[in-house]
């Protein structure tokens, strides 16, 4: 999930440096109102052959006036387009981005792959024990039954302490081996059910311990 994570965190990222090595397009439209006010004086006044006109006053709601009325606009339009020459700083940050997306990429095939073979692993371990206790309990099974053919024997005067006694302890090893495959099939039986949510020895490189409880 964390290198699932990454790699949406790369994509994003990645469209971000794609988006960045464009080129640079920025529009502007303003739009304002003028008013006029203040003491007009004409030209004329100061020479020239024209009559003298006399200064004219437009107070704060002459201005006002021009406002609402609209009778001053002014537009104002631009367009810059800006496009990177050669190599830049945007196209090295996407290739990086790149490569390490397909670093991530990669690895979440090898955690799978790891994730996976862990899984096969532990459930051809689960069929092993399995078949161990059966080989096992059909061992002890044999066993009993020549200690008890061993004791008739001896009953009937045809056999010896000796030999009793050893299928004593055939019996007993052989019972011993059945209870240590039996605990390894229960082991390896929750190492299975374990694996599948966490790796048991670190499929990311840590190590994990569990002890489940039965």
């Amino acid at each position: 999930m964390q290198t699932r994570k990454s790699l949406e965190a790369n994509d994003l990222n990645i469209n971000y440096l794609r988006n960045q090595t464009l080129p640079d397009v920025r529009a502007q439209v303003d739009y304002g109102l003028t008013g006029v006010g203040g003491t007009y004086v004409p030209r004329s006044i100061f020479g020239g052959d024209a009559p003298a006109t006399l200064p004219s006053d437009r107070g704060y709601t002459s201005v006002l006036g021009d406002l609402l009325s609209n009778a001053y606009p002014r537009w104002t339009a631009q367009v810059n387009i800006s496009y990177p020459i050669g190599h830049t700083q945007a196209e090295a940050s996407l290739a990086q981005a790149r490569l390490q997306y397909n670093q991530n990429l990669t690895q979440m095939k090898n955690q799978q792959l790891q994730v996976a073979t862990q899984v096969r692993e532990t459930a051809r371990q689960v069929v092993t024990n399995q078949k161990r206790v059966e080989t096992t309990r059909a061992a002890r099974e044999f066993a009993r039954s020549r200690l008890d053919a061993e004791q008739r024997k001896f009953a009937a005067g045809t056999s010896t302490n000796f030999l009793v006694f050893q299928a004593q302890r055939d019996l007993a090893q052989a019972a011993n081996n059945e209870l240590r495959a039996i605990l390894d099939f229960q082991r390896s039986v929750i190492d299975f059910e374990t694996v599948q949510q966490v790796p048991l020895n670190g499929a990311t490189g840590a190590t994990t311990t569990v002890t489940p409880a039965r």
